[in-house]
């Protein structure tokens, strides 16, 4: 009875365990830019006459905010990206193609959806 007991609770923890595992998505480069390139339209931008960037890891954007801890950084998308797995996408305009300099464009990895975007000027 011990051994069977011992038996379900682990074999519940596993499915538990796999059950959580399966809830983060798995992400293609050309799924995350298909969804952020629509927002970049959205808004005005013309991502194919944009040079795009981003990685799995967030590295460009980790950059860019620690070299805006000087200036107070930006508390309100700090905020609303803390605690949440997403990809940062950059778009920067080609020389002399856009009236768009740059434009950040956050999404949230699990659900997909825009988290904020931060327009160039």
């Amino acid at each position: 009875m011990r051994n069977t007991t011992l038996v379900v609770v682990v074999l519940s923890i596993a499915v538990g365990m796999a059950v959580a595992a399966s809830d983060e998505r798995t992400w293609t480069r050309s799924e995350v830019l298909a969804i952020t390139d629509k927002k970049a339209t959205d808004l005005g931008y013309s991502p194919e006459h944009m040079s795009v960037s981003f990685d799995f890891t967030n590295t460009k954007w980790d950059g860019y905010v620690k070299g805006l801890q000087n200036v107070g950084g930006m508390p309100n998308l700090e905020e609303k990206l803390k605690d949440r797995k997403f990809f940062a996408v950059y778009y920067r305009a080609l020389k002399d193609r856009t009236d768009h300099e740059d434009l950040w464009v956050f999404l949230d990895r699990s659900t997909g959806e825009i988290i904020d975007v931060i327009p160039g000027e």
